[in-house]
């Protein structure tokens, strides 16, 4: 599935940085979150419907990985200063 993508996406940006390498974690941590995004209009949406027929546990799951994947790029864009 695409979240499990995304989620391998992550393991391996953070492989990245711990290496050093921060353009490619940055990269890489950037294609999960476009991963997460997509993954999130499709599930939740931006409609009521779609948001109900979503069960509440799935919505905060993937709210955390779209957040962890935020502030795993804003750490990489705080170290490259």
């Amino acid at each position: 599935s695409s979240k499990t993508v995304a989620q391998m996406q992550c393991h391996l940006a953070c492989l990245y940085f711990e290496k050093g390498e921060l353009f490619a974690a940055q990269a890489t941590f950037q294609d999960a979150l476009d991963i997460y995004r997509k993954v999130w209009k499709q599930e939740i949406g931006d409609n009521n419907a779609a948001a109900q027929s979503s069960s509440n546990k799935t919505r905060d799951a993937l709210m955390l990985q779209l957040t962890d994947t935020l502030c795993n790029i804003g750490s990489i864009l705080n170290r490259r200063k």
